[in-house]
């Protein structure tokens, strides 16, 4: 007469079909879920890409603009006439002494 109870196992037949199974929903579950990036990642490329397309003329413009600016040189104009050194005032008591070099002024 048994005591305890009998644990029973599945034959070697039906643990193979357990574990095909399993793998077939595993694949199928990684096959979604590379589905699922896929098309996110395709998504994202796509908006970066028009946010690129529109930006371009923006920042082109602004860096013509910054390089213009840094190409110009300094002119002499009858209006304000060329520049001339100014010599700094001498230092009073509570000034420290005079910084050395020259500032230009328009004269």
């Amino acid at each position: 007469m048994l005591a305890g109870h009998a644990v029973l196992y599945p034959t070697d037949a039906e643990l193979d079909e357990i574990r095909a199974e399993a793998r077939e929903e595993g694949r199928q579950e990684g096959v979604a879920n590379g589905v699922v990036i896929g098309v996110a990642a395709t998504v994202a490329a796509a908006a970066l890409g028009a946010v690129a397309v529109k930006a371009a003329p923006h920042i082109k413009s602004k860096l013509n603009g910054l390089r213009s600016k840094l190409n110009r040189k300094p002119e002499d104009t009858a209006e304000t006439g060329p520049l001339q050194a100014v010599p700094e005032p001498p230092a009073t008591k509570d000034e420290g002494p005079p910084r050395r070099g020259r500032h230009l002024h328009v004269a």
